[in-house]
């Protein structure tokens, strides 16, 4: 059984028992098995069986990841695969949600006790979430990213970080901040004389990611903003616990109530394939509205249809149609340079890039405008 060493402790930890653990762990070994034995198997039933004989009978290979998909659906040891992967997700969640259930009350009453000494932390009861976060449960979350008990509550703050922390099998960090990690790690080298003054981490959940932001520029003030109030509460204690001056708002990244140039730079992390075809423009917009002349914007997220293979492109579609993950499939298809343009920012200004992950295994193909092969792309853009 594959044991995930436990998480760095915070202020806001919570108190997995032995038993806790020992279910992650089976979670964590079902998942690896479905990543590992059943995807490699569907893979040769799709080269072996399915593509051979689609081409047969129709004389010409599949048009489209789409046509590949529905063939795919079919066979039998295929089905299979989808359905032990989607119990091993919704269990994921079931090892942490089993063990915070007992003790939700213990972390509420830490979170109320927390005096703000370093950031902040502001919230807005009358907040209208968007319909693309709160119309299901995102990843099969219970509860999705934005339910509030009110009251102090964090539970979804404490499901967010510890599940994530399981589905990426440890390799985001003992701090699960390797996305952060990265997005400072390409500024110093790429723009070594960049010295923001004030940053805005756009939904930063628990503000896992946005912590290494405040490390890499400490005199910088620096801000997150999410949807979910449990999400900032909970990653307002954290923050405060680690000795982090990081101020938390809940806001929506479409429209945020901040200055005109407020900010040297804005980022995000895997936060675009979450939203909307309507959404996304708008985000990238107010991107533009809050950057301060000679600011920079970094957007990283998943990679693009374009650079995979076709198997590739049906496995990641699963998470479209068996993961709650309605935007997904059409985030990967958009022309990015494109909707960044036409979200007002000037032709010519936006670039892609990637930047390498900690932990995690290279072995995607980046399209041709790419500089590296990694699974991660950067969206980024200077504000002239």
């Amino acid at each position: 059984m594959l044991v995930p060493p436990p998480m760095a402790p915070h202020g806001m930890t919570p108190d997995w028992s032995h038993d806790d653990r020992a279910r992650q762990a089976f979670q964590r070994t079902l998942r690896e098995t479905v990543i590992r034995k059943l995807s490699a198997g569907s893979r040769v039933v799709f080269e072996k069986r399915v593509k051979p004989r689609f081409e047969k009978e129709n004389g010409r290979p599949f048009k489209d990841r789409h046509e590949a998909r529905k063939e795919m659906r079919k066979d039998t040891y295929y089905q299979s695969h989808l359905s032990i992967q989607r119990a091993a997700q919704e269990l994921m969640w079931a090892s942490v949600t089993y063990s915070l259930d007992r003790q939700l009350g213990e972390l509420m009453a830490r979170a109320k006790e927390t005096k703000a000494k370093l950031g902040s932390l502001t919230l807005d009861p009358a907040l209208k979430i968007p319909r693309y976060i709160d119309s299901l449960d995102i990843h099969c979350m219970p509860g999705g990213y934005t339910t509030d008990l009110g009251d102090g509550d964090v539970a979804a703050g404490a499901i967010y970080e510890q599940g994530s922390y399981i589905y990426g099998s440890g390799r985001g960090g003992a701090y699960g901040d390797r996305l952060g990690h990265a997005i400072a790690r390409y500024l110093k080298r790429n723009h070594p004389d960049f010295k923001p003054q004030r940053i805005l981490d756009m939904g930063c959940a628990t503000g896992n990611n946005t912590v290494p932001l405040y490390d890499a520029f400490p005199e910088a003030e620096v801000h997150g903003i999410d949807l979910g109030a449990a999400l900032l509460r909970y990653g307002h204690v954290r923050a405060e616990s680690l000795g982090k001056k990081i101020h938390f708002s809940q806001q929506n990244a479409e429209k945020t109530n901040f200055a005109d140039g407020s900010f040297d730079l804005v980022v995000s992390n895997i936060l675009f394939h979450e939203t909307s075809r309507t959404a996304l423009p708008r985000i990238l917009a107010e991107t533009r509205r809050l950057l301060r002349p000679g600011g920079l914007m970094i957007h990283l997220e998943v990679d693009q249809f374009a650079s995979l293979d076709l198997w590739r492109q049906i496995v990641f579609d699963a998470e479209t149609y068996n993961n709650n993950e309605p935007f997904w499939s059409t985030y990967r298809d958009m022309d990015l340079l494109n909707v960044t343009e036409s979200a007002g920012w000037p032709k010519g200004s936006v670039v892609l890039d990637s930047e390498p992950m900690e932990n995690v295994p290279v072995t995607l193909q980046a399209p041709a405008q790419l500089k590296s092969a990694v699974p991660g792309f950067l969206i980024i853009a200077g504000r002239k």
